[in-house]
């Protein structure tokens, strides 16, 4: 009898032995939050890198062949200025309108809830011909392809938007004869000409060890490592001295 338990207990191991392993469980696709809303298909938390494209349109001007569209993709939830950056192309625009772009935005520089907007701008040199109106929300509306984005003549946009000096004090300088009073904010800076106008130019972008660039399309501040530079239209930015 013990015999025959012994026996009986063999088979069971080696039943067991030949009985294959259960499959593991497929991974379940759930939805991730990204900045531009909930993600397709993603599993296990995986990010993926965003595509940002679509087209500038205008109409009233005809853009030189040297001119180019210029996309930038800003996070304005970030605190740390020169972070705020996270995508900047250019493209030709020697076709006219409308001008496709297409970019990418790194998985790494998505943040989930993030708020990401974008601003474009048409440029020739130094000046600026084309922008949009201001920062164009595209985390909120969940769409990063088939971007419609419109571009304005700077000067109408500005006179759409009256603007206000925030620092009218600034510094006097001495830009290539001309004298000046030039205040710098965090996004902006402010110029005060001889005769007592002022204008207030946007910032255009900021690269790290390079030159900050502020303009409104007629007139440009640069302030680099060695001081700041004052230029017209199309003309090469020219040292400004500061006034003794």
């Amino acid at each position: 009898m013990q015999f025959a338990r012994i026996v009986a207990g063999v088979g069971v191991m080696a039943l067991a032995a030949c009985t294959p392993e259960a499959p593991a469980a497929a991974p379940v696709a759930e939805e991730v939050e990204t900045p531009f809303g909930p993600g397709p298909e993603q599993t296990d938390g995986e990010a993926f890198d965003a595509t940002v494209s679509g087209a500038a349109t205008w109409s009233g001007i005809d853009v030189p062949e040297t001119a180019r569209l210029i996309i930038e993709v800003r996070d304005v939830t970030r605190t740390d200025e020169s972070a705020t950056l996270v995508l900047k192309e250019e493209f030709p625009v020697s076709g006219g309108a409308p001008a496709a772009f297409s970019g990418t935005v790194s998985k790494f520089d998505l943040i989930p809830g993030g708020n990401l907007v974008l601003r474009a701008r048409v440029q020739d040199g130094y000046a600026i011909l084309l922008a949009s109106d201001g920062d164009i929300d595209i985390a909120d509306s969940g769409e990063t392809g088939g971007l419609d984005v419109a571009l304005f003549n700077p000067e109408d946009l500005a006179r759409g938007t009256p603007r206000k000096m925030i620092t009218p004090e600034g510094t006097a300088y001495a830009c290539g004869g001309e004298a000046l009073t030039i205040a710098l904010e965090a996004g902006a800076a402010y110029v005060i000409f001889a005769d007592g106008t002022a204008v207030e130019l946007d910032k255009l972008n900021e690269v790290v060890g390079g030159a900050a660039q502020f303009s409104n399309g007629r007139f440009v501040v640069e302030q680099t490592g060695s001081g700041l530079r004052f230029g017209r239209g199309r003309a090469m930015p020219t040292a400004c001295i500061e006034a003794g």
